[in-house]
Parts: C-alpha cells; sequence; structure tokens
C-alpha cells in the first residue's frame, strides 16, 4: 500500500460498507478488519519487511519506505528524512480510520440520496383512471 493509494481505498470501502450493511456491528468488524489489513500491510512496507519486499521491488521503488511515502510520483527522500518529515509519515498513518470513517459517512449519504429520488409508481388502477379521465378530456 501507499499514502496515495491508501486515502481513496479506505473512502472507497467505508462507502462499500456503509451501502451494504447499517448494523453497527458488521460495520464495527469489517472496519476494525480492513484498517488491521492497511495497517499490517502499510507499517510492514514502511519498516521494510521481508515478506513484503516483492510487493514494493515490482512496483521499482527503492526500498519500503519509498514506495510508501513517494509511490513513484513524488520524490522525497526517505532515507534521509527529518523529524518533521517522519511526524507527517505518522500523521498520515494516524489519519487512516478518518479517511474509513468519511468514507462511511459517504456511503450513508449516497443511501439518503438515493432514497429520496425514488419514484413512486401508480398502482394499476390509478394509472387506468387516469388514462380515462385524459381520453375523455382529448
Amino acid at each position: 500500500m501507499s499514502f496515495a493509494i491508501d486515502a481513496p481505498a479506505l473512502v472507497g470501502i467505508g462507502a462499500a460498507t456503509s451501502l451494504l450493511t447499517d448494523d453497527p456491528k458488521v460495520r464495527a468488524v469489517l472496519g476494525a478488519g480492513t484498517l488491521g489489513a492497511f495497517y499490517g500491510v502499510s507499517l510492514s512496507m514502511y519498516f521494510e519487511a521481508d515478506w513484503v519486499r516483492p510487493f514494493w521491488a515490482f512496483t521499482g521503488a527503492r526500498t519500503g519506505p519509498d514506495w510508501i511515502v513517494n509511490s513513484r510520483i513524488f520524490r522525497f527522500d526517505t532515507e534521509n528524512m527529518s523529524s518533521r518529515g517522519r511526524s507527517l509519515v505518522a500523521a498520515a498513518f494516524a489519519s487512516y480510520p478518518l479517511w474509513l470513517v468519511a468514507g462511511l459517512f459517504l456511503g450513508d449519504l449516497i443511501k439518503k440520496r438515493r432514497r429520496r429520488k425514488r419514484v413512486v409508481l401508480p398502482t394499476e388502477d390509478e394509472s387506468d383512471a387516469s388514462l380515462r379521465s385524459d381520453y375523455r378530456a382529448g
């Protein structure tokens, strides 16, 4: 994972979760599992765990932190990162739950808009009556 991919992915997963269920327990379990997976993979990459090396090496990144921070888009020097840079990395990791919650709110908003836009079709008797009145008027 990388910071460029994780935030949009977490918003999307949160929205999908919201659209799939309203049950708070199910949302909590899915959210915890999602965050666990994201933290597990992303932190492993950042700290260069052996099991994720093939993933960031495949992307052409020099190191795990290079992939997490730069994602082959930016050119920050991750090998000589200042304390301010490390603080920003920590803040980015800490924001993961916020992105997921933003996705849950987005999914709830989508559901509310869908409910408001539903068209209620007339029953068969009502439509027949309106057709008869339209025919007589013409």
